[in-house]
């Protein structure tokens, strides 16, 4: 017989949840308003009924997405439901189904693109693979501050741009421990070191497509308007900016904080180099080379014709890690689902809003085309890195998405805009909560917060400027 909760329970749980249910609370009078169109403003505008539900349901996403008063994931199933009840069938092409359409996303090819990095990286994580690699380069590089520092930026950009970049912080904040703590306490090139992980993290992620859901996000945004990027395609688009704000954060950070010292005293225990690799361990690299290579060369019509999408080259290395027991059942478990559910829930959204045609209308309500390319890239990237400040850059990236290529489609600049928003939301980092890499080296309590403001939003504003140059004067000019 179950145990008789106590009177109080309920109570208690409602007043402890409080600010919670009032913030859903909130959410649900947002949707109301615009579904019903309470104020009479959205019918005029030229938004029907289901173009002012899928509205009510970007509003009701937002402010679960923005206060975190559910988990981001739950949100994603939120937007789901609320499609099947509040969408009429008339919104879906004949013969479709709206659940098919509203669920379709979750399991799209960028998904498996996203689900096939998650088990390279659990592959390397479990067998050590990213410990040694991490390892023999910083025991290579020397015992000069500025070299210590480039090794500890370039390692951690490298490891972000296939792993994630929370996973990738913790590892090299654990890696740095022993170099810090052998550095002098008054030293205040001690912060440098810990704030170029995050920052170099947050940065590195932008480099390939599987480095950060935004760009897996935008990528499938451009491939349903018909701009199918490959794996090397984007790489060709970021690594240029990836590479000159990994540049920006080294000579900026090492400036705030040079060293007195010209050489560090540090010992690094050479214990489990990338020497002696075990056999298992030779299988995951291998397999890792393989899946990369193929990546690379996706764009080569052999490849591309065999296997059509990066997402499923994604699945060789899910097949032959599970397949041979390198990862099993509890490996699964372990992947990042919650990331992928609100992968899934914002590319979701991002679909009602382009069958109801509501993305064009808003689009048409933007001012855009008196802007121009460089002030529209300016603005909404801005946009990106505000947002993404305080909320999930994922989600960020998925609320601005449906907008963006409708802009980006009329400027003629689909890829330009799109690329650009999407490594915009990589650039928020001024704050402890704006990334989870950021809330790792915090912990760590040898950076104050006043530091992570000052440098981070340093970091963000300079990084905004040369993206705009890049992508909105045409200096980096990638697609129409």
């Amino acid at each position: 017989m179950g145990q008789k909760l106590p009177q109080s329970s309920m109570k208690d749980i409602i007043w402890k949840h409080k600010q919670r249910l009032g913030i859903i609370l909130i959410g649900i009078i947002l949707f109301t308003s615009a579904y019903l169109d309470l104020f009479g403003v959205l019918e005029p505008l030229g938004l029907d009924q289901d173009m002012r539900a899928v509205f009510g349901i970007l509003l009701l996403a937002a402010t679960l997405w923005i206060t975190e008063a559910i988990p981001l994931y739950a949100t994603s199933l939120v937007i789901v439901l609320s499609q099947i009840m509040f969408i009429s069938d008339r919104a879906v092409p004949e013969g479709e189904s709206l659940a098919a359409e509203a669920l379709a996303p979750f399991f799209s090819p960028i998904i498996a693109l996203f689900l096939g990095g998650f088990v390279l990286a659990a592959g390397l994580h479990k067998y050590d693979i990213d410990v040694k690699i991490a390892k023999e380069i910083l025991r290579r590089a020397g015992k000069t501050p500025k070299n210590v520092m480039l090794a500890l930026i370039g390692v951690t950009a490298f490891l972000s741009m296939w792993m994630s970049n929370t996973a990738t912080t913790a590892l090299m904040v654990a890696l740095a421990v022993p170099i810090y703590t052998q550095i002098p306490k008054k030293e205040k090139f001690r912060k440098a070191l810990i704030l170029g992980i995050p920052f170099a993290a947050n940065v590195g992620g932008m480099g390939t497509p599987i480095g950060t859901p935004p760009n897996a996000i935008i990528m499938e945004e451009l491939s349903e308007a018909g701009f199918n990027l490959t794996f090397l395609d984007w790489m060709i688009i970021a690594i240029p900016l990836t590479l000159i704000m990994l540049l920006l954060i080294f000579v900026l950070l090492y400036l705030a904080f040079k060293p007195s010292l010209d050489v560090l005293d540090i010992e690094l225990d050479k214990k489990g180099t990338t020497q002696g690799l075990s056999k298992i361990q030779q299988f995951v690299l291998a397999i890792f080379a393989v899946t990369v290579a193929l990546w690379l060369l996706s764009s080569w019509e052999p490849i591309g014709d065999l296997f059509q999408h990066s997402g499923i080259i994604a699945l060789i290395p899910a097949i032959a890690f599970f397949a041979s027991g390198i990862l099993d059942k509890d490996d699964l478990a372990d992947l990042n689902w919650n990331v992928l559910l609100l992968m899934g829930g914002g590319l979701s959204l991002g679909n009602a809003m382009s069958l109801t045609g509501l993305d064009e209308t808003i689009v048409e309500l933007i001012p855009y085309d008196v802007m121009g390319l460089m002030i529209v890239i300016l603005v909404f990237a801005a946009i990106g890195i505000l947002l993404s400040t305080f909320m999930s850059n994922t989600a960020t990236a998925a609320m601005m998405a449906p907008i963006m290529i409708g802009i980006g489609m009329d400027l003629g600049s689909e890829i330009s805009v799109m690329a650009s928003v999407a490594l915009a939301c990589s650039m928020a980092m001024a704050l402890p909560v704006s990334t989870p890499p950021n809330a790792i080296a915090y912990g760590t309590d040898e950076i104050e917060i006043k530091d992570m403001i000052k440098y981070g939003s340093l970091v963000s504003l300079v990084g905004l400027i040369i993206l705009t140059i890049m992508f909105g004067y045409g200096l980096y000019y990638y697609g129409a």
